[in-house]
């Protein structure tokens, strides 16, 4: 059982500091400066964000000049508006209804130092934001290259065994457990092996 110091929000905060709200966001910074004893000040910017639990600062940082320490701050507010946005376009993708149809074709592409093209078919809708996918064979159009294709998917041409995977939709994307799938174009697929 531990009863060592547990630091609280006031505990990284310079005395003297001035506390400057963001408008846009729950961010909360305290601005200072301290003089050495050499004589030299030193800005100082702790920044936190809405009401985390830990007490921990977002931005702890102290800086040669005071242009420098406001512009970090601004970039912290900016930051965290920026992330708070992401966070609410998400969740509006996620409970927008899905755009997909039985029967339509899904391909993405991953690898490293070769593109590989997946290939699944919408095979059925589960509730209001996923898919049932079932993996479906790609064929050859053309050579490229000594190990390049063009490639196209081949609809209801189902792989056997069959792979079939549920997964949420956002937007018109399905994750897959390599990459992002969308809808097929219609046209040929760069393929390298």
């Amino acid at each position: 059982m531990s009863h060592g110091f547990k630091p609280q929000r006031a505990d990284y905060i310079t005395s003297g500091s001035i506390k400057v709200t963001d408008k846009k966001s729950d961010a909360i910074a305290y601005t200072s400066q301290i003089v050495k004893a050499s004589g030299t000040i030193v800005y100082c910017a702790t920044g936190f964000v809405g009401k985390q639990q830990r007490p921990h600062p977002e931005l702890f940082h102290t800086f040669a000049t005071e242009k420098a320490r406001n512009a970090a701050v601004v970039k912290f507010f900016v930051s965290r508006y920026l992330s708070i946005q992401a966070r609410a376009d998400i969740k509006q993708l996620r409970t927008k209804p899905r755009s997909l149809q039985i029967g339509q074709v899904l391909t993405g592409s991953w690898g490293y130092d070769e593109t590989h093209v997946d290939a699944w078919q919408v095979i059925g809708l589960v509730g209001k934001i996923s898919v049932k996918i079932q993996r479906i064979a790609i064929s050859e159009l053309a050579t490229t290259g000594p190990t390049s294709a063009n490639v196209v998917p081949m609809p209801d041409h189902f792989i056997q065994p069959p792979e079939i995977a549920t997964r949420r939709v956002n937007g018109n994307t399905v994750y897959s457990d390599r990459c992002a799938l969308s809808p097929w174009s219609g046209r040929p697929l760069y393929e390298s092996r």
